[in-house]
């Protein structure tokens, strides 16, 4: 077994890594460990940097200035059996061995206990390094984005359905009736208009929802600290009804160059479809656009005003009123809304806004209160396809 002493390493010039890495001149690598969190990432990088200086190794020294990255950081140390390379990347730390180390013999809880019992002597500049070279960030899912992408993700299931009530193959004749695989037909075509249904009213009742998400995303970011930063007033914002919140979004946010008009086409159309997705929502019973048909009766027997097909007594009775050739009208609606409202920020704050829209998590810096924009919305990572010890030793 191979005893770690953190002590026994040393940094080594980055020129000299540089040369090597330019000449081909690399240690034989031997071997890797992981850590993910039995050394938190945050406290390795500190104490490395307190005892050994800024990161200097080689994916350090040519990785651009920017968190889109495979390789966060890295320190390469020297020792007497050669070269330990520590690794920050986006799910776990490597520790790369070069030179004559046998990595089957080290013992990477034991590497982590001499780091772990070195951190005190390290206690005051790691808390400075933290404190004053560290920008401390929240990071926070992004409301608006999730529901944007559930909207386009039903919208996907709907299409795939191709639903075409106008297609007379996709209909219930009432020739059918006679036909042999008329119910195993009804049944087919049943259960992919249900489903249609079924997602039509799911659709109608969140794109709605989504033009709120963004309302209350504006708020969240541009709200003025008079407001954001005393809990009743910013909760009695938040809880106002949509009208008021949204016209009070010039005096009550900063950035925007003028007040959104309430009276606009896009907002009164916005109001329209508020309205229409509280009935479904809330089950309200609304005479004028629930009403389907008439018929008279002689005591107890109907007398139709004209013969329904099969298919306008069963299942298109549904489909006609589940809004489905309203989605694409509904989704325009709420569109045009967002962009006018957008339009009402100045360019700049604008710019910025948007940007944040469309990423699924966006951070906030503890110190300033700024927002950005802290990882792309795609992650990387790559594994080393060499030697895989057992988990106990070094995984």
């Amino acid at each position: 077994m191979h005893l770690f002493f953190i002590d026994n390493f040393c940094s080594i010039d980055s020129k000299v890594i540089v040369e090597k890495f330019q000449m081909n001149n690399w240690p034989k690598w031997q071997g890797i460990i992981l850590f993910e969190n039995e050394i938190l990432p945050c406290d390795l990088y500190c104490f490395l940097y307190a005892k050994f200086g800024p990161p200097n190794g080689i994916h350090s020294i040519i990785r651009d200035d920017d968190s889109d990255s495979l390789i966060h950081w890295d320190w390469t140390l020297n020792s007497n059996e050669g070269w330990i390379q520590f690794l920050g990347m986006n799910f776990r730390t490597e520790v790369h061995f070069y030179g004559d180390w046998d990595v089957s013999k080290i013992d990477k809880y034991q590497l982590i206990k001499s780091i772990k019992d070195d951190l005190k002597n390290y206690a005051r500049k790691l808390s400075d390094i933290k404190k004053n070279m560290l920008e401390s960030w929240d990071q926070y899912i992004n409301p608006y984005y999730q529901i944007k992408q559930a909207i386009n993700q039903l919208r996907s299931e709907l299409d795939k359905l191709e639903l075409d009530p106008n297609n007379k193959s996709a209909k219930i004749s009432n020739d059918w009736i006679c036909d042999s695989g008329f119910a195993e037909n009804y049944k087919e075509i049943s259960q992919k208009f249900s489903l249609g249904i079924g997602l039509s009213y799911s659709l109608r009742l969140i794109i709605p929802v989504l033009a709120e998400s963004f309302i209350n995303f504006l708020i969240f970011i541009l709200c003025i600290p008079e407001i954001k930063e005393n809990n009743r007033l910013l909760e009695n914002y938040i809880r106002s009804n949509i009208d008021i919140k949204i016209q009070l979004l010039h005096i009550n946010c900063k950035g925007f160059a003028s007040p959104v008009n309430w009276k606009s086409h896009e907002c009164k159309n916005y109001n329209s479809l508020i309205n229409i997705r509280n009935d479904l929502l809330h089950g309200n019973v609304n005479l004028k656009r629930l009403k389907i048909n008439k018929v008279f009766f002689n005591k107890k027997v109907p007398i139709f005003t004209e013969y329904e097909s099969l298919w306008q007594k069963t299942l298109g009775v549904n489909f006609d009123t589940c809004g489905f050739h309203e989605i694409d009208k509904e989704f325009k609606i709420v569109n045009d809304f967002i962009k006018y409202v957008l339009s009402c920020l100045n360019s700049q704050v604008r710019e910025h806004v948007e940007c944040i829209m469309d990423s699924p998590k966006f951070g906030i810096n503890k110190n300033n209160a700024s927002f950005g924009i802290l990882f792309p919305n795609h992650i990387v990572d790559f594994s080393t396809p060499l030697i895989i010890y057992n988990k106990d030793r070094i995984l």
